[in-house]
């Protein structure tokens, strides 16, 4: 079913991952994060102050701020915020002190590029951005400019010069992939809304990482708009599934968890974390004993996160849910630049400490690392780490018990 296709063809179907970057926009409000958590929050967790003296590294921050539709802008109270504690706490980037060019995109294609093209007039040593929207990626790359996101899941991110991702975008079908691995299972049945950038890729990808995992992956197309999916959840229990995978918006996976908690109440179910809705609207039970893959880990109970938490608190910077997306590319470069001893601060330089650089650890990562040379992944090289999570989820959503769900070999193709 698979042999025909190689790395190079499926390189070709991670364009159309177009699910993943909403996992980056939308996971917040059900991740158990805020400011309002009694984690210990005291200056002993920001370590022995350690002020940078040395000239300044300019980093330019292209998020989309503020629009109509979207506020994200609390990831640059948080990035600000970091950078002040950096400057405190961490010696800067090796002494050099950090500044940041903030250029606020707008989510529109315009403003996307005016950054790119203010970052690269600047002469920026690298940007940094939660998500890599394309028009910024194509345009501070071609500048020379390297570039750190969180996630990176469009083909031009994973494709583009010096483009850094500390997300895995692929762990969307690598972690249930793991986790029926860890489970012993052979046959699972993934449940995907019928649109190019989700059932496309789906189909490429899904059967080949669980065959990885030893186990057959029956992919189920389904027509957005479906209200019951009874027909089709019926047909797969044919194969025999110990497991479901739904992978949609909020509401086709309200529709799929019902059919399959109807039709398979006992079998094993896991979601993507956007399917989440507030209040699990329509679902029996809501969403307990569901088990929810994530790119990050909000986990309130992990050394990581309360670190976060003391760096905003001290510095006036915001702990909701949407900020730790401008936090972690902002650390994973601090610290990637750091341990690579960076003394060429020019953006040649910068790349080239950023592909140099040992592992270090993910923030918000739990433990896992990243290492940007290029060898996590070989679908891309653009790609730091393999890891993934998975929570486990309440009846309403929230989620915890955050576990990394790292294993190179399912991502091995051939």
């Amino acid at each position: 079913m698979f042999g025909a296709l190689n790395a190079s063809r499926l390189r070709l179907g991670i364009v159309g991952l177009a699910l993943v970057p909403l996992v980056v926009a939308g996971c917040g409000g059900n991740s158990g994060s805020g400011g309002s958590s009694s984690t210990a929050t005291d200056d002993a967790l920001l370590g022995t102050p350690n002020k940078a003296t040395g000239s300044p590294i300019v980093i330019g921050v292209n998020n989309p701020g503020k629009t109509p539709t979207i506020d994200v802008s609390t990831e640059l109270t948080a990035i600000t915020a970091l950078v002040k504690y950096a400057n405190d706490y961490l010696g800067g980037i090796n002494g050099h002190v950090i500044q940041i060019k903030n250029c606020d995109t707008l989510d529109a294609p315009a403003s996307q590029l005016d950054c790119a093209n203010q970052a690269i007039s600047a002469k920026v040593s690298a940007v940094i951005q939660a998500s890599g929207d394309d028009n910024t990626i194509k345009t501070v790359t071609a500048g020379g400019i390297p570039m750190m996101v969180g996630l990176g899941a469009s083909q031009t991110a994973l494709s583009a010069p010096n483009l850094f991702s500390l997300g895995n975008g692929l762990g969307v079908y690598g972690a249930p992939a793991i986790h029926a691995k860890e489970k012993g299972y052979k046959n699972a049945a993934l449940l995907v809304i019928d649109v190019p950038g989700a059932s496309g890729p789906a189909k490429q990808l899904g059967p080949a990482f669980f065959k990885n995992a030893g186990a057959d992956l029956n992919v189920v197309p389904i027509a957005p708009g479906t209200a019951d999916m009874t027909p089709q959840v019926q047909a797969t229990l044919s194969k025999n599934p110990q497991m479901f995978y739904v992978l949609g918006n909020p509401a086709f996976c309200t529709s799929a968890i019902k059919a399959v908690k109807t039709l398979a109440p006992t079998t094993d179910i896991l979601m993507l974390q956007n399917c989440i809705q507030q209040g699990a609207t329509g679902i029996p039970g809501g969403y307990a004993g569901i088990k929810t893959v994530t790119t990050q880990a909000a986990d309130q109970t992990d050394k990581e996160y309360q670190l976060f938490l003391a760096i905003q608190k001290k510095y006036s910077g915001a702990t909701d849910s949407q900020a730790v997306f401008g936090y972690v590319p902002m650390m994973g470069l601090i610290r990637a630049l750091t341990a690579a001893k960076v003394t060429d601060i020019t953006a040649a330089g910068v790349a080239a400490a950023i592909k140099s650089a040992p592992a270090v650890p993910i923030p918000l990562g739990l433990g896992a690392t990243f290492k940007c040379d290029g060898t996590a992944i070989s679908i891309s090289k653009n790609i730091c780490s393999t890891a993934a999570f998975l929570a486990d989820t309440d009846a309403a959503g929230k989620n915890s018990n955050f576990k990394v769900q790292e294993d190179p070999a399912i991502y091995k193709l051939g």
